[in-house]
């Protein structure tokens, strides 16, 4: 299965064929997003913004250009470690406390067993490890999540 949002993926660098990094990037060339998720919003401080609620993260884009939303990650169908659960939650919005109606660039990065990297030339889906990072507007990075 090839990674869910490849075609929202840009400037797409490869590290030595286990890793890769790459800036999110919306269908109309936005850059910035807003963000829902299914799980539970922490303060951030040691540990990434969004984690696991009852085994379950899902965490949606939605472009602030254009209001395209995509599920960028759920832990219960990506990566090699993917656990179906059996949850209603809804969608929560998410904001920093300090600036809450911000929109953020993306950073998502993604590890890999050298033979899970590419399936047929497309990057996989089985990755090892997946983090997504916002960077602020003094180009600081914040961890949004760790999978």
């Amino acid at each position: 299965m090839k990674l869910r949002i490849v075609e929202y993926l840009t400037d797409i660098e490869e590290v030595e064929g286990v890793a890769l990094s790459a800036h999110l990037c919306c269908s109309c060339g936005g850059r910035r997003f807003y963000f829902a998720y299914k799980g539970k919003q922490t303060k951030g401080i040691l540990a990434p913004y969004l984690v696991k609620k009852g085994g379950q993260l899902v965490v949606k884009a939605i472009c602030s250009s254009c209001k395209n939303a995509f599920v960028m990650y759920d832990s219960g169908v990506d990566g090699r470690h993917a656990k179906p659960w059996k949850t209603d939650m809804e969608y929560a919005d998410f904001a920093l406390p300090t600036n809450r109606s911000d929109s953020y660039e993306v950073v998502v990065k993604y590890n890999y067993y050298p033979e899970k990297f590419k399936e047929d030339g497309v990057y996989s889906n089985a990755f090892e490890d997946c983090f997504a990072y916002l960077t602020d507007k003094n180009g600081k990075e914040k961890a949004l999540f760790e999978e």
